[in-house]
């Protein structure tokens, strides 16, 4: 039953994240004293300031992921995806992606008070918590003690902290950003909300990024979940796994992810 879930939830992980914004947004509305819109509740300036610097902190996490990868990776005639990523910011925590997506998400719900933005957060962690179990599964059959030993050696979630210093600077490339349009757009609308002191700048934003990424994503499918086989196959396991447009989230050979292979 668990497989199932996680596997439902690994297709539909962008949607039901974009989703939650309006449940959270109506749900607080009325569960509270109404002021205001629905969609954009009355906030002070030092709780937007804050949400912009952890929003920013958040894409500057995702683009430097994505955009690493793509440089160091796949930005070559003859790229290697015959191996686990590890290096870079994938020495820190094996997770940066869905990190990036909770500060970034956990930004837009500090709008709507604290306790509901720990609430929101904590909702989707249990989330990814059942996605990347599904996807650890995989890649463990895959890589076996190779798999096990970065696992000992770089948490899931919190950083390793002591392994920053070997990242050298921030990269911040086109294939980053396009590739997380969408979370640009979260990003883009979270600084002009707190700027503007009014959340609903945030919908034409994240609209416009939902738009650029229909369009130049057009035609694909909703990734599938990765196939984990029973455990007496002999046969290495069938893992089919999103290109970097699906949500930006995906663990294939085009995109980052914890032990991603690429």
């Amino acid at each position: 039953m668990l497989t199932s879930v996680a596997s439902w939830e690994y297709r539909w992980r962008f949607s039901i994240l974009i989703a939650s914004q309006p449940v959270l947004a109506l749900t607080v509305y009325l569960t509270s004293d109404r002021h205001g819109t629905w969609y954009s509740p009355p906030f002070l300036p030092t709780t937007g300031y804050v949400a912009a610097c952890i929003a920013t902190l958040s894409i500057l996490l995702r683009i430097h992921a994505t955009g690493s990868l793509h440089a160091r990776v796949m930005a070559s005639d003859n790229p290697d995806t015959s191996r686990l990523v590890t290096f870079g910011i994938y020495e820190t925590t094996r997770n940066p992606l869905y990190v990036s997506s909770l500060l970034l998400f956990g930004a837009y719900a500090l709008f709507f008070g604290a306790w509901w933005a720990v609430g929101f957060v904590l909702l989707h962690w249990l989330r990814y918590q059942r996605v990347i179990h599904l996807e650890e599964s995989c890649l463990r059959r895959q890589w076996g003690p190779e798999f096990d030993n970065y696992c000992q050696k770089v948490p899931r979630w919190w950083p390793r902290w002591r392994s920053f210093g070997r990242i050298t600077g921030i990269c911040i490339s086109s294939h980053g950003i396009v590739s997380n349009i969408v979370y640009v757009g979260v990003w883009a609308g979270i600084v002009a909300s707190a700027v503007m002191s009014d959340l609903v700048w945030i919908i034409p934003f994240e609209v416009a990024g939902g738009m650029v990424m229909a369009f130049l994503y057009r035609g694909t499918n909703a990734p599938k979940a990765p196939e984990v086989p029973p455990s007496s196959s002999t046969q290495p396991p069938l893992i089919q796994m999103p290109s970097t447009h699906d949500d930006g989230e995906g663990k294939d050979a085009t995109g980052p992810g914890n032990g991603q292979i690429v």
